[in-house]
């Protein structure tokens, strides 16, 4: 978020107290882009308490960045309730790192079919990793066709194993340029 006027910021203020979550919100994005944490959860959270999906997400996302899975959890099932890949990314993470690899992976998988790339990417490495190739291959596909370097490079060595050097020679190429 570039610069705001105070004229703007005052106005913001006022409406989240006045009970407006888009200000809130507006105030949670300021606040977070100045790495000012405390004052975004603040705000993320009036406004994800007041329905703000988009707020829920972002509010998660804070707590992930320090690490507090637990704290993030509840507020990407509200985004994963409402369709979002890339809480279900998140979440995904969140219960991974809890030791609830199955539930994480099925996450994933959602995302992933909903288009989300790097989602699709770890998919294909847990299938590559049980030995799931059929599987792998179609989800590291999907990431590397998107533009996923990571992918590309992950799918090019599964090809190679599977004897198909040409096709895992384009992919590396790409991967590489």
């Amino acid at each position: 978020m570039g610069d705001v006027s105070p004229t703007v910021l005052t106005s913001w203020l006022e409406a989240a107290q006045a009970g407006s979550p888009a200000a809130a919100f507006n105030l949670g994005l300021y606040f977070d882009d100045r790495k000012q944490f405390d004052l975004a959860k603040k705000w993320y959270g009036f406004a994800a308490e007041h329905g703000d999906v988009d707020a829920a997400v972002n509010l998660g996302l804070l707590y992930s960045h320090e690490s507090d899975f637990g704290a993030a959890a509840p507020w990407f099932e509200i985004g994963v309730a409402h369709g979002r890949p890339d809480a279900m990314h998140m979440l995904g993470i969140a219960l991974v790192q809890s030791g609830r690899l199955e539930d994480g992976v099925a996450l994933w998988v959602r995302a992933a079919e909903l288009g989300h790339v790097v989602a699709a990417r770890k998919v294909g490495m847990v299938f590559a990793q049980v030995g799931d190739g059929k599987t792998a291959e179609i989800f590291l596909r999907q990431a590397a066709a998107a533009g996923n370097t990571e992918a590309m490079t992950a799918l090019a060595e599964h090809l190679r194993g599977c004897g198909r050097v040409e096709e895992a020679a384009r992919w590396d190429e790409r991967a590489s340029g």
